[in-house]
């Protein structure tokens, strides 16, 4: 038997959000935030309808924009190249700490110690 047995000893398929399980145990209802895959509870898998920033190698949802895992809209994460920051999931050349920005978003914002990052031509 593949799926699990709701509370009235009815054998159910066990994938479904209200009745996940398998090898015949008892059906379990997954939380709010998870999902049934394989019998088995757990987070949705990273993807485009699951995440608002990049997918990691390890299946998890990046958000935060760090230039090691660089992206938007469920892709997977890059590495933004040397000397590049990600500001809104897109590596761009700027280096916060080169050009004397507090940040990479500082930079690539375009302000930076009262001159532009465009003017010094340190964003693409």
């Amino acid at each position: 038997m593949n799926g699990c047995c709701d509370s009235k000893a009815v054998c159910q398929a066990g994938t479904t959000h209200v009745a996940c399980g398998r090898n015949a145990m008892a059906c379990i209802t997954c939380q709010m935030d998870q999902v049934c895959t394989d019998g088995v509870c757990g987070a949705p898998p990273c993807g485009p309808d699951t995440c608002v920033g990049c997918c990691g190698s390890d299946g998890r949802c990046s958000i935060s924009g760090i230039s090691s895992a660089c992206g938007l809209g469920g892709v997977a994460c890059v590495q933004c190249n040397f000397n590049a920051g990600c500001f809104s999931g897109v590596c761009k050349n700027c280096s916060p700490q080169s050009y004397g920005c507090a940040s990479d978003g500082e930079c690539c914002s375009g302000i930076c110690s009262g001159l532009t990052a465009f003017q010094n031509g340190t964003c693409a």
